[in-house]
């Protein structure tokens, strides 16, 4: 297996595991005993939002060919002010 392929699966199920964390937050949000899970839950909510965000930045900027380019440069698909 490349390199290249693996990264690729662990970011996905990587996403996949911060997805079902969302849902158990959002459970606990809903459903919540007291007012301090509630609170929590929503944190938790937050921070596995940050986390779902980065890795599906780092899903859009994974290789997805088996070239010998690990990544792509960033003025080939955007136009950022610095290219």
């Amino acid at each position: 297996m490349s390199p290249q392929v693996l990264v690729a699966w662990a970011i996905t199920g990587s996403m996949h595991v911060v997805g079902v964390a969302m849902l158990l937050a959002l459970y606990r949000l809903l459903r919540g005993p007291t007012v301090p899970d509630r609170i929590l839950a929503w944190d938790t909510l937050f921070v596995a939002g940050i986390a779902q965000l980065m890795l599906f930045g780092m899903h859009l900027w994974a290789p997805r060919s088996t070239s010998r380019r690990l990544w792509s440069s960033p003025c080939s698909v955007s136009s950022a002010p610095w290219c």
